[in-house]
């Protein structure tokens, strides 16, 4: 294998659960989320939204690595079009988000597809060989104390240069979870 591709002349399968395949949203990682929010805001002439901080593991059960983490960041986020902006500044040590700063610098860590099934997909991305880094709950709970949804990234960057994000959002009549 080359740069992590298969051999000329074998071809990987699709991975399937993609849905329809729509890009949903771009995410930057960055080291002072107020400081890029303004200047975004400035060059765009657009209102910067109120900063969201997520929860910790207790809310979030979010893992890094399979191992529990108390991952936390604030996170600005505007809508261009249908495609969802994220400026996100990692809050602590052991996330992929810091990883991604320590390495390279404020910089786009991911792109993001809405999905049905984060499990199935999961794996599917896993038996191409893109194993989940981080994974957990929407930060906020439904009235039925069940979760809104999940993220997850997977480990992507190898061969296309970038983090994979999968974001599913949950029936609030659905299971609780």
């Amino acid at each position: 294998m080359e740069h992590g591709f298969p051999r000329e002349g074998k071809s990987m399968t699709p991975i399937e659960g993609l849905g329809d395949k729509i890009l949903v949203q771009v995410c930057l990682i960055v080291d002072d989320a107020d400081k890029y929010a303004k200047r975004y805001s400035e060059i765009f002439g657009i209102a910067i939204p109120e900063a969201h901080v997520t929860d910790g593991f207790s809310e979030t059960q979010a893992t890094y690595y399979g191992e529990p983490t108390e991952a936390k960041a604030r996170i600005y986020h505007w809508h261009f079009g249908n495609v969802g902006f994220e400026i996100l500044q990692p809050l602590g040590p052991k996330s992929v988000w810091q990883d991604w700063l320590d390495e390279h610098g404020p910089s786009i860590h991911h792109v993001a597809f809405r999905v049905k099934d984060t499990d199935g997909v999961a794996r599917e991305f896993a038996r191409h060989g893109y194993p989940v880094t981080q994974q957990g709950f929407f930060t906020g709970r439904f009235e039925n104390g069940g979760h809104t949804g999940m993220y997850t990234y997977l480990d992507t960057v190898k061969d296309l240069k970038t983090t994979f994000e999968l974001l599913e959002n949950y029936d609030p009549n659905g299971e609780v979870r």
